[in-house]
């Protein structure tokens, strides 16, 4: 009677760990398709900088950067948008920039 016990004892626990994994996998994939807030410091052509907002799919982030070029963006206190020339930074948006200029740039950009 002890040895099935433990046969069924044994056979919960594998099959509850079985299953957290399965959940975890399917919680890591859902998570690579979910859209998240990145916020790019940016140099724009013609000279300038500035930091621009995307919302992009999670599994995207690390692309982001190279990608916008030649992108246009709304610029602060100019009527026509400017096109990018090149991505310096881009991180989530409530993370920090780790470029100076970047952080201050941040700070006196409006949201």
């Amino acid at each position: 009677m002890k040895m099935i016990f433990k046969w069924c004892l044994i056979f919960s626990l594998v099959s509850f760990n079985a299953a957290a994994m399965a959940k975890q996998s399917t919680n890591a994939a859902n998570n690579d398709n979910q859209k998240v807030s990145v916020k790019c410091y940016v140099e724009l052509v013609g000279g300038g900088e500035t930091i621009s907002f995307w919302k992009i799919k999670s599994k995207n982030v690390s692309q982001l950067k190279t990608a916008i070029v030649g992108q246009k963006v709304h610029v602060a206190g100019k009527k026509q948008k400017a096109q990018i020339y090149n991505g310096i930074e881009c991180v989530l948006v409530e993370k920090e920039f780790s470029n100076a200029r970047a952080k201050a740039l941040d700070k006196a950009t409006p949201r």
